[in-house]
């Protein structure tokens, strides 16, 4: 499915932050990628989701190049990617192939974002906006799947809720977790690690 081959990347000339990653992500498969802060999980989140070019190395997709080139069968979740002049529910209906504002409102709902559907980003709380995320993320139903801290501003409850409703909807496919958490790794096959030292390798 996925194939991370020989990536490097530095900001800067003399900043290598990761260093030699080869990683293979297997199909219908979810792995946890854990590290401590800092070491480049989301650098590299970034870099498989097409959004980010590495310093060296390569990423395919079932075989076929796909470095720096993003394409709708790979989806990474951060909240911090919302866009900011775009109300709620368009947010989710952008990301539709066939535009349908019943279903939209469907998927709001069942990631408890009820009453807010004109409301921007700006308006709405870590939570809410991390909810957001996940609903842009179950509307484009992605091959791969990255989800970057998708869980970290949730309530322990309302965490577990939204990732049983996931777990179920993504079984079928290729995940990736970067978290720090520990309560999120029950939802992963497998967990890899980046070392702490900079830069960072696969431990």
């Amino acid at each position: 499915m996925i194939k991370l081959q020989n990536i490097s990347h530095s900001y800067g000339k003399s900043d290598l932050l990761l260093q030699n990653i080869n990683l293979r992500l297997k199909e219908r498969e979810t792995t946890a990628l854990i590290g401590p802060s800092g070491c480049g999980k989301s650098t590299l989140a970034r870099i498989i989701a097409g959004h980010l070019r590495p310093t060296k190395g390569k990423v395919f997709l079932d075989g076929k190049d796909c470095t720096y080139r993003p394409n709708r069968d790979i989806f990474l979740i951060r909240r911090n990617d919302l866009f900011p002049g775009m109300r709620v529910l368009k947010q989710v209906m952008f990301f539709q192939r066939v535009k349908d504002r019943g279903r939209a409102k469907e998927i709001l709902e069942a990631v408890r974002l009820v009453g807010v559907d004109r409301h921007f980003p700006g308006e709405l709380s870590e939570g809410m906006k991390a909810r957001l995320a996940l609903a842009r993320a179950i509307v484009v139903n992605p091959t791969v799947l990255i989800l970057d801290e998708a869980f970290s501003s949730l309530d322990d409850d309302l965490r577990i809720e939204l990732q049983r409703k996931l777990k179920a909807i993504w079984v079928e496919k290729t995940v990736l977790i970067i978290t720090h958490q520990k309560d999120d790794l029950w939802l992963a096959d497998r967990v890899v690690q980046l070392s702490k030292d900079k830069p960072s390798t696969l431990v």
